[in-house]
């Protein structure tokens, strides 16, 4: 409550600071502010309309305005100051959302051998988590897991912890800090075969491991370069493999 009204001021502030109207102003936000905030929202569009503005409110799909790999549903608030700009605002048309397949097999298969950039490192995995991931069906997560594999329900695992995307479709949305343990960070590769593959591990020490799977393909955690190219980032900058600021996964997710 405390900081939807801080908002709400600073919404004001920003109408009130500058001598000639602000022509367009974007809120974006997760789909659920709508209902969870709707009495936020509302008084924020009574607040742009007494300026002077026209307000319309929206949910959209990156996914399908960007032409992406991975869903990704936001809120969408715009307002127009309808006497700095007199035209309607056109509504962007409809990409085709691409699957996870078509955006990775553009980028080499992860391994400790290729050489695309320090972004599209594998993390290594314990054997137990490799195991685990092999365990579970392409679009499904932590819930797959019965026996010595299943885990317990817990504070933040119910985003799609250990979340397995499938290749022929959009991966579920990118999240900040992902990681295997906290949401649908991996991925079912089908151009690693995992029949026979890979040695056993000889500890439990983390490491790159290809553990065999129903569905013959590889069950292995999402690089962060992947991730980029998921949300429409290019992979290559002047010739070179994209780098973010920062000198680790940590700082780049």
């Amino acid at each position: 409550s405390g900081l939807n009204d801080l908002s709400l001021r600073g919404v004001w502030i920003a109408l009130e600071a500058w001598d000639e109207p602000i022509p367009l102003i974007v809120f974006e936000n997760v789909p659920r502010i709508a209902a969870r905030g709707k009495h936020y929202i509302e008084r924020v569009e009574a607040l742009l309309r007494s300026y002077g503005y026209a307000v319309h409110r929206s949910s959209h799909n990156c996914a399908v305005l960007g032409g992406l790999g991975q869903n990704r549903e936001r809120f969408l608030l715009v307002a127009r100051h309808m006497e700095t700009v007199p035209e309607y605002l056109r509504v962007p048309q409809d990409k085709a959302v691409r699957t996870a397949g078509e955006v990775l097999s553009e980028l080499p298969v992860p391994s400790p051998e290729t050489e695309a950039g320090p972004m599209h490192r594998l993390p290594r995995q314990s054997p137990l988590n490799w195991s685990r991931l092999a365990a579970i069906r392409p679009g499904k997560d932590w819930r797959d897991l019965s026996g010595e594999l299943a885990l317990s329900e817990r504070k933040g695992r119910q985003n799609g912890g250990f979340g397995v995307n499938a290749w022929d479709a959009p991966t579920h949305t990118i999240v900040a800090e992902g990681t295997v343990r906290n949401t649908w960070a991996s991925i079912a590769d089908p151009r690693v075969a995992t029949a026979g593959n890979g040695p056993e591990p000889q500890d439990d020490r983390p490491c790159h491991m290809v553990a065999e799977t129903v569905d013959g393909s590889w069950h292995r955690p999402m690089t962060t370069l992947e991730f980029a190219a998921l949300q429409g980032f290019p992979t290559r900058v002047r010739g070179e493999w994209l780098k973010l600021t920062g000198n680790s996964h940590k700082a780049w997710r």
